[in-house]
This record gives C-alpha cells, sequence and structure tokens, in this order.
C-alpha cells in the first residue's frame, strides 16, 4: 500500500498550549516537536517571523500590479536557483530565488537597471542593487525596477 500524508502533518499550532490550542481533546495527529517555539501565537509577536513574512508579501503583490498580473520571462540560472522577471502597468520586478543550502554565484548582469528591494530573506528593504553576482543559501528576493517605484 502507499504511504498518506499523515506522516508528514501536525495540527496547526496556535500557541503553546494543551494540544497547541487546536482543540481541547488530543488530535489524531501528534504535534511537532517544536510546538513550544514554533507556533502561530509567538510568530505574531516576532516581525522577523516566516508568518510576517508571507503577510508582507501578500500585501506587496496587493500593491505592486507586476507581481500578480502581466508579462512572466525566466531568466536562465542555475539548476538550485529560479529567477524570472513579471513587469505590468509600466511597473518591472524581478524574483530570484535560491533553493540550495549553499550560496550561488549568478550572472550579475540579470539585472539590467537599478532595482529597489521591496522584500528579502537577505537583503536589507529599500536597498538599491545595481548587480547582483552572489545569491545567498535559501534567499528570497523580490525586487522592483527603482526609477518606477
Amino acid at each position: 500500500s502507499t504511504p498518506g500524508r499523515d506522516g508528514e502533518r501536525t495540527p496547526m499550532q496556535w500557541n503553546d498550549a494543551t494540544h497547541g490550542g487546536f482543540s481541547i481533546s488530543e488530535p489524531w495527529l501528534p504535534l511537532a516537536d517544536d510546538v513550544r517555539e514554533k507556533n502561530v501565537e509567538r510568530q505574531l509577536r516576532d516581525s522577523a517571523s516566516l508568518l510576517h513574512f508571507y503577510k508582507e508579501l501578500i500585501s506587496l503583490r496587493k500593491k505592486h500590479p507586476a507581481l500578480r498580473s502581466g508579462d512572466l520571462e525566466f531568466v536562465d540560472m542555475h539548476t538550485d536557483v529560479l529567477a524570472y522577471r513579471r513587469s505590468a502597468d509600466g511597473e518591472n520586478t524581478m524574483i530570484v530565488l535560491n533553493f540550495s543550502a549553499s550560496p550561488k554565484r549568478i550572472d550579475k548582469s540579470i539585472l539590467n537597471a537599478s532595482f529597489k528591494v521591496l522584500l528579502s530573506t537577505h537583503r536589507e528593504k529599500g536597498a538599491v542593487i545595481r548587480e547582483m553576482e552572489l545569491i545567498h543559501p535559501l534567499e528570497a528576493t523580490v525586487l522592483v525596477r527603482e526609477d518606477e517605484k
């Protein structure tokens, strides 16, 4: 028989209370071992948490037309790096993602203009970038062309 998904799933960890705040009864799936450290309540208090990062991504998508529609152009990269440009309504964005646990050198010419960091796991928000030749391990960076936003 084919194994199910249950070995990979856990109940939503809302807080560090009994059963992670998921239920007053014991859930049929076990909680993750890190329920005390990783739960929604704790991430809501941590501005550097993954939850806040996702909320910022959603907000950016609403504010920037090129992040939700328009033209899409993939940039040829390493197998571990995904880079693509999005453009719509005169706005040009660039998204660069490193799925590797090691830094990757990339062609610094992928940025054909000055870009401003909208959101990044490793770069300062608002910083202007003219070249990008190294992408950090597990980095995700969203850029907008500087002369446009």
